[in-house]
């Protein structure tokens, strides 16, 4: 895997290994979203449609469902170089037994696709 490749070998640069193509850093996933929200600056907003614009472009994918996938894909990147940040959370995490974990993961495994419940119809995803 060279350097421009990520883990799923998809990370872009601003001129691809071969020749002159352009490719996106971040390469959408699919996978079940949640919304969120927030303000951010009038700067961010214009580049980050930008961004979705020139993704959606050199992918060939639907910009609409290509937002969210773009901000996950740059807040996974953001978390991962926040050491701090795996710290705390594995301190936070530290406390949960693996008896706990299995009986979640149990639970999600039997819950039947589109059960009961709001959002139902999508079973959970592997990151």
């Amino acid at each position: 895997m060279s350097k421009r490749e990520g883990r799923s070998g998809t990370a872009g640069s601003a001129r691809a290994a071969h020749g002159d193509e352009l490719r996106p850093r971040f390469m959408p996933t699919r996978e079940t979203m949640k919304r969120v929200s927030g303000e951010v600056p009038t700067s961010v907003s214009d580049d980050l449609g930008d961004y979705i614009e020139f993704v959606a472009e050199a992918t060939g994918l639907d910009p609409k469902p290509t937002a969210g996938e773009i901000l996950a894909a740059a807040l996974r990147e953001y978390f991962k170089g926040d050491k701090s940040f795996a710290v705390w959370k594995g301190r936070r995490l530290g406390g949960v037994s693996g008896e706990e974990v299995d009986k979640v993961v149990k639970g999600l495994v039997a819950a039947p696709a589109g059960g009961a419940g709001k959002g139902g119809g999508q079973a959970p995803t592997p990151r």
